[in-house]
């Protein structure tokens, strides 16, 4: 609806103005009201930086945790191949390219402001 992709519109600029421009919730909403408002209040506007906080929060731990990925393809790489006929551990199965391919795929993919 029109209302909808309005809302999202200025969701947008408030998190170009948070983001970008270090503004705090406070100041958009007393003096750049006139680019969130009527859709989003002071109330609306803490609760996006809030949210952009956590989403942020989880994608870092997202990319750390594909980094920790790559460090231990790498070294059970380096394990295996230093004696190829060495049966691994019981419980522990070499990471392959589908396990990064799958955190990859975790939906995290909104564009930065």
């Amino acid at each position: 609806t029109l209302f909808r992709s309005s809302t999202i519109q200025k969701i947008k600029e408030s998190l170009i103005f948070m983001r970008n421009q270090h503004l705090e919730v406070p100041f958009i909403a007393f003096y750049r009201k006139e680019y969130v408002e009527p859709e989003l209040n002071i109330n609306d506007l803490w609760r996006v930086y809030h949210w952009d906080e956590k989403w942020t929060q989880l994608k870092m731990r997202k990319e750390n945790l594909l980094r920790l990925f790559q460090k231990m393809q790498a070294y059970q790489y380096e394990q295996i191949s230093a004696d190829p006929d060495k049966p691994l551990a019981d419980g522990i199965r070499p990471l392959d390219t589908t396990d990064m391919e799958r955190l990859k795929d975790v939906q995290s993919d909104r564009k930065s402001t």
